[in-house]
């Protein structure tokens, strides 16, 4: 009798751990992986815009990146890590460019610009995805959420420039978003960005993200229940200071920033005179003369 009841318990534990074993396995399905790929691009208005967002697809897939560095047309995709207030600027049928509204060729059919997150979803083995997986959101740190959207590709269909891949190599350019590839898809989602029409508008936007110590726009995306995300934010190139050979030497760190900023220098900061002290580009070193001694202060002009 006393064997009978422990064989029956026996058995009861291995049906638990059984059970137990096939729920973990249920649960624990692989998870699809993602790559971002930020780049400042036109707007769906401009006249590059087709070239841009096939030329960006195309890198990606060739590649499985975009070139870092300053654009050399309108077309041309590239990595930023940051965001300035460039970068999402709009009109709706004047011609302008990086805060001009007279650009010059080949920027003068643009209308502004917005930030392209282009996204690239890797399936993971055994679990095919689709483009209608794709949800996501996009908010701004500021109060009022102004750039806030959501997205999701669910009635959509696949096109030249939101694409699927298959493991095989074949792609799918067409047809439903609901087709499953066992690769990977890659699409871009524009930002929201800021209507402008005159200088004043211009300035206004500056006044608006420069307001934030630092403003950012944060992009979740979700596919098949696992999440990923982008945050973008205002961050200029940060100062690093050397004595070389008696000089005093300013270096601003590389980075997409394409614009000249003032410098201060000040020997004391409690007296709060600053002096100009030249200009600085990212990714630029400048000499300031014979390193000052004891106390020697350099900022961005305000």
């Amino acid at each position: 009798m006393e064997d009978t009841r422990k064989t029956k318990l026996h058995m009861k534990k291995t049906l638990l751990l059984f059970t137990a074993i096939m729920s973990f396995a249920l649960m624990a399905h692989p998870a699809p992986s993602f790559k971002f790929f930020a780049s400042f691009g036109p707007p769906h208005n401009a006249g590059s815009y087709a070239s841009y967002t096939a030329g960006a697809v195309a890198m990606i897939v060739a590649t499985d990146t975009l070139p870092k560095g300053q654009r050399t047309s309108p077309t041309d995709a590239r990595l930023i890590n940051s965001i300035l207030p460039e970068y999402l600027m709009t009109t709706v049928s004047l011609p302008f460019y990086w805060d001009s509204f007279t650009p010059v060729s080949p920027w003068d059919n643009e209308r502004g610009g917005t930030i392209w997150c282009w996204e690239e979803i890797i399936a993971a083995p055994g679990q095919p995805i689709a483009l209608s997986d794709v949800t996501g959101t996009i908010t701004s740190s500021d109060s009022g959420n102004v750039l806030g959207k959501t997205y999701s590709f669910t009635s959509d269909s696949y096109s030249p420039t939101a694409i699927g891949i298959n493991s095989d190599g074949s792609q799918v350019t067409s047809g439903p978003a609901t087709q499953t590839v066992t690769g990977r898809v890659i699409f871009g989602v524009g930002y929201k960005s800021f209507p402008v029409g005159t200088s004043n508008d211009v300035v206004a936007v500056k006044n608006f993200i420069y307001q934030f110590n630092k403003w950012s726009t944060t992009n979740v995306v979700t596919v098949q229940g696992t999440s990923a995300t982008l945050v973008l934010s205002t961050q200029p190139s940060i100062l690093t200071a050397s004595a070389v050979s008696g000089k005093f030497k300013i270096t601003a760190a590389a980075s997409d920033d394409p614009k000249s900023y003032a410098l201060q220098s000040s020997t004391n900061l409690t007296s709060g005179i600053w002096s100009p002290a030249g200009s600085i580009q990212a990714g630029q070193t400048i000499d300031l003369g014979p390193f000052i001694w004891p106390h020697f202060f350099v900022r961005y002009a305000p």
